[in-house]
C-alpha cells in the first residue's frame, strides 16, 4: 500500500473476469512487464529503450486498463509498485 492508497489484489479476487482460456486478472491488478522494446515518451525514463507495459494497474487510468494498452514501458532494473510479470504455462 502507498500513502495516497492503493494495493493489488489477490489472484482470481474478480472471478467474473476470467477470460475464455480460463486466465484470470488480464487486467487492472498490476501493469505486466513486456519483452516488447519502445522508447519511453514521458517520465525519468523519457528518450531511453524501455520495455513495454501491458493491462493497467490499480493505480492507472481506465483507459490502461485493458489487455489491448501497450504502456510507457519502464527499465528493467527499477523498482515498481504498479508493475509485475505473469507467469502463464499450459495445463497439457
Amino acid at each position: 500500500m502507498t500513502a495516497s492508497g492503493g494495493n493489488t489484489s489477490a489472484v482470481g479476487a474478480y472471478p467474473d473476469g476470467v477470460s475464455s482460456y480460463g486466465a484470470y486478472d488480464m487486467a487492472g491488478n498490476c501493469f505486466e512487464w513486456t519483452s516488447s522494446i519502445i522508447t519511453a515518451t514521458n517520465g525519468g525514463e523519457a528518450g531511453q529503450q524501455v520495455n513495454a507495459v501491458r493491462g493497467g494497474s490499480w493505480y492507472a487510468t481506465g483507459r490502461s486498463c485493458a489487455t489491448s494498452y501497450r504502456g510507457e514501458g519502464r527499465d528493467g532494473s527499477g523498482g515498481y509498485l504498479t508493475v509485475g510479470i505473469r507467469v502463464a504455462a499450459d495445463q497439457s
